[in-house]
């Protein structure tokens, strides 16, 4: 999908602004001296951007620039008769005009394509009387061609993707792909696709560019920018997030993460407060991608010993997502304030996350305690085919996954497995057999879509290819004596991506890290 995207979605998870790029500065020194004693020809917004905002940090020369403009003036003469709703000849002026783009190295060969583009298609466009626009959707920007208040004769133009894709496809792609929920009269609501204002696309502009100037450590700049785009336009909630973002994160690199040295110092609580402050006012406009706010807010509240609003905020951001940074911050509050199972109940759901990445060919396994012991369920066996107790009983025992020592689980086990049936998706699979036996040859199962249980004959055939109604299914589980590294393949691969060693410590009272334990190791 390309730089532009990827990078955006590098810093998002990272907690950075919402419209955050790395910055590229291709300029070299003597490049900017001679620019300063240029006279630019044309006076597009454009060109205001880069000497008033941008500055010594301009994303191009304005000689450039100019030169680019010229070239369109050209084209524009050549192949525009002046149509604006002429639907097909405008959009061969612009695959015209988009060359000229192409063709210039600091446009295309850096991080922040979208971005660079869209200026300087905008500059063209002021300066040949076109009616091009910039638009924007959730951490991306392109252009829109748009004569008028309607839709009569509009589109958009964007050759990375936008204009290959019907909204359906990069709906998906880019706002369920990164995480974002956002209706058709939200994407209305926020302005998305439409043509925005001067006033608009400066705040985006200020926005963008106070994420570049934080991470070149000028936060007092950064600040004073990010606050111009919220006086430009104060419903704007990626610009509250952003805000936020740098309070919260000025607020840990001044003052650390010692708690009791935070809640002393006033200038330390004065960084999270504020941060507080802008993410929930972030919250209110709803950008999409409320689980992680929800989680930062709940942690600067939790930096401010406010663990009552901390909880809440989790809560929040592991219901509507089941965020796993905020499932880890809540386990360390639950430990800090004496609740000790609550902590373990959000350990086991880190330890059932649903991450495929890092299960490889593996998705299919979970966690519980039963007698405060972790057992192990492995969901990928395939009951259907076995007869009955007997054949299925053979099956998990003799599985030699992960060194063994399968079996078919207890009723009470399946009982557990049941009520956390949101993270130990057994529904589907129906009755299931259970290990506890009865009277008479009987044995117990449990019906995970109801949670009825029933007594059932052993030894009788419970599987017909014309009566699926008999089927009954099976899983494995595995007694495992702690929450250890090095005792079980797929344990050792969820406690180090989850850096859950010192959490399981804490609420288990033993190190979970054996001595000879490398934590960067691939095994």
């Amino acid at each position: 999908m390309g730089k532009c995207l990827s990078n955006k979605l590098k810093l998002f998870s990272a907690g950075l602004a919402i419209a955050g790029f790395t910055y590229m500065n291709f300029n070299s020194a003597t490049a900017q001296t001679s620019e300063k004693n240029y006279i630019p020809k044309y006076n597009t917004t454009t060109h205001y951007i880069i000497k008033e905002i941008q500055k010594d940090n301009a994303y191009i020369e304005l000689k450039t620039l100019d030169k680019i403009i010229d070239e369109s003036k050209k084209i524009v003469k050549e192949n525009y008769k002046g149509d604006p709703y002429n639907a097909e000849e405008s959009r061969n002026l612009i695959k015209k005009l988009s060359k000229t783009i192409e063709d210039c190295p600091e446009l295309t060969n850096n991080d922040e394509t979208c971005y660079r583009k869209s200026l300087t298609y905008l500059a063209m466009g002021e300066a040949n009387n076109l009616p091009l626009h910039t638009a924007v959707i959730p951490r991306h920007m392109f252009v829109k061609w748009d004569p008028d208040s309607t839709n009569n004769g509009d589109f958009n133009w964007d050759p990375n993707w936008l204009s290959s894709k019907g909204f359906t496809d990069y709906y998906a792609e880019l706002f369920f792909g990164m995480g974002l929920m956002l209706t058709d009269k939200k994407l209305k609501e926020r302005g998305f696709f439409r043509s925005l204002n001067k006033n608009e696309l400066l705040s985006r502009v200020y926005q963008q560019e106070s994420s570049k100037l934080f991470e070149k450590d000028s936060h007092d700049k950064a600040i004073e920018y990010i606050n111009k785009s919220i006086e430009l336009t104060p419903n704007f909630p990626e610009s509250y997030f952003a805000k936020g973002s740098f309070l919260h994160r000025l607020g840990k690199k001044k003052c650390g993460e010692n708690l009791e040295e935070i809640r002393k110092d006033l200038d330390c609580q004065k960084y999270f407060k504020e941060a507080c402050e802008n993410y929930i006012k972030s919250l209110e406009g709803d950008i999409g991608t409320n689980s992680y706010i929800q989680a930062f807010t709940g942690q600067c509240f939790y930096y401010l010993g406010e663990y009552e609003k901390a909880e809440s905020y989790f809560t929040q951001s592991i219901e509507n997502d089941k965020n796993i940074s905020a499932l880890k911050m809540r386990a360390k509050l639950y430990l800090e304030t004496n609740q000790k199972e609550k902590a373990k109940k959000d350990i086991y759901s880190c330890l059932n996350y649903p991450t495929i990445s890092i299960f490889e060919s593996n998705p299919n396994y979970r966690f519980i305690e039963h007698n405060k012991k972790p057992i192990g369920i492995n969901l990928n066996v395939e009951g259907k085919k076995y007869s009955n107790w007997n054949d299925v009983k053979s099956s998990c025992e003799n599985l030699k996954y992960a060194d063994g020592g399968w079996r078919l689980p207890s009723i009470e086990e399946l009982d557990l497995i049941y009520q956390n049936k949101k993270e130990i998706p057994l529904i589907n699979l129906g009755k299931i057999w259970s290990s506890t036996e009865s009277e008479k040859n009987e044995v117990w199962i449990k019906d995970m879509k109801n949670g009825n249980q029933e007594k059932i004959k052993k030894y009788t055939n419970h599987y017909s290819e014309n009566n699926k109604t008999k089927e009954i299914s099976f899983v494995c589980v595995k007694d495992l004596e702690e929450l250890k590294i090095g005792e079980h393949y797929m344990l050792n691969k969820l406690i180090r991506y989850f850096e859950l060693e010192e959490l399981i410590k804490e609420a288990f009272n033993y190190d979970p890290s054996p001595k000879d334990y490398n934590p960067f190791s691939k095994d």
